[in-house]
């Protein structure tokens, strides 16, 4: 049996695609390129103004993943090394840059067990020209409209910033059935979202969820061993929280 997801239920929504106010494409292209070269990437010279020139053309589809590409989030995760010590194939579910694929690899995590999907290369080719690794890391990546696992296939599965990026919590509530149905009996979701302070409004962005109404949502979902932990932040303009949350499917 296969499992499947309709491509809308995975479109990170940004309907104005700028970057926010106070920043630009060059500076926050300097500042990632800076973030990757102090993992030790090489640039050629004048590479900065290339890819300036690319992007200014080609535009940076979701601004804020190039603001943090080169700090992986999910070395920040309570339950990183707990990860790392149960290995076993793992499912990076909206992986973006791959900048945590790639974090997974440098930490000691086996290649061979990693997979990256994401709905296009937008994002995963943005990673490929920072990082310049193209022919070392295409293999991982799966591109798809929809995504076509069999069940029980992943040990793991890691949501990088993808529940709040969905406009519905009917959307949220899809991607979480494809994740449970996909993860073996025992399986690890592991991850971070932004929530909201307080319950929102139908007409704004139902995906925000707060702690509660997102711990009952897992747990309706079949997930045990629920653990969210929420930190206060501010992002730029727009102060949330984020949750960082640990489930095993049931």
């Amino acid at each position: 049996m296969q499992v499947s997801t309709c491509k809308e239920d995975l479109v990170m929504f940004n309907a104005i695609r700028k970057f926010p106010q106070g920043t630009n494409l060059k500076d926050e292209m300097n500042g990632a390129m800076k973030r990757v070269r102090a993992q030790g990437v090489r640039h050629p010279k004048g590479y900065l103004d290339k890819l300036v020139r690319k992007y200014s053309k080609k535009g940076i589809e979701y601004p804020r993943i190039l603001m943090r590409l080169g700090d992986p989030n999910i070395t920040k995760h309570e339950h990183y090394k707990e990860v790392m010590k149960k290995k076993g194939k793992l499912l990076d579910f909206g992986c973006g840059t791959g900048d945590d694929l790639r974090q997974l690899i440098k930490d000691g995590y086996p290649k061979k067990d990693l997979l990256g999907f994401d709905i296009d290369w937008s994002s995963i080719d943005l990673g490929f020209d920072l990082y310049r690794d193209r022919s070392r890391m295409k293999g991982i990546f799966i591109v798809s409209k929809e995504p076509h696992f069999k069940q029980s296939t992943f040990d793991i599965v890691y949501s990088g910033s993808v529940l709040h990026t969905m406009r519905q919590t009917a959307k949220v509530t899809r991607y979480l059935d494809t994740t449970r149905e996909i993860l073996k009996a025992g399986g690890v979701l592991f991850g971070s979202t932004l929530g909201s302070f307080k319950t929102m409004n139908k007409e704004k962005r139902t995906t925000f969820l707060t702690k509660k109404s997102f711990h009952s949502l897992l747990r309706k979902k079949g997930f045990r061993n629920i653990d969210i932990v929420r930190i206060d932040e501010t992002q730029q303009s727009v102060g949330k929280r984020r949750y960082w949350f640990f489930a095993v499917k049931e």
